[in-house]
């Protein structure tokens, strides 16, 4: 597990009344671990490096995702519904005050 990298929680976030500490705590990770402007990181990663239990940090996703300061893409294998790869994006600024929903789609990785 490679540390060094750091999150930071913008103050709309830090201060927003119905969303719980451990997805303001999430978020930070997520912004961490950012990579190309998109994090694929997995919830067995951010449950073992937060000490928060998988449950827990779905359940986060879901809140920073219902108030617009995260968006999610998933993407499948083509003409099937096998899971590849889950993409997460911070929102940009204003996206959240003003509860527009984005749609992103994943970056156009070269192996």
């Amino acid at each position: 597990m490679e540390f060094g990298h750091y999150g930071f929680i913008p103050s709309d976030l830090r201060h927003h009344k119905d969303i719980k500490p451990n997805a303001k705590l999430l978020y930070a990770e997520i912004n961490a671990t950012m990579q190309n402007g998109v994090c694929i990181k997995p919830n067995v990663y951010f449950s073992r490096v937060l000490n928060i239990h998988k449950s827990t940090i779905t359940s986060c996703l879901s809140e920073l995702r219902e108030h617009y300061f995260i968006a999610i893409t998933i993407e499948n294998e083509k003409d099937t519904q096998k899971f590849l790869r889950r993409y997460i994006y911070l929102t940009p600024t204003g996206f959240q005050a003003q509860g527009n929903d984005i749609s992103l789609s994943p970056p156009k990785w070269s192996f």
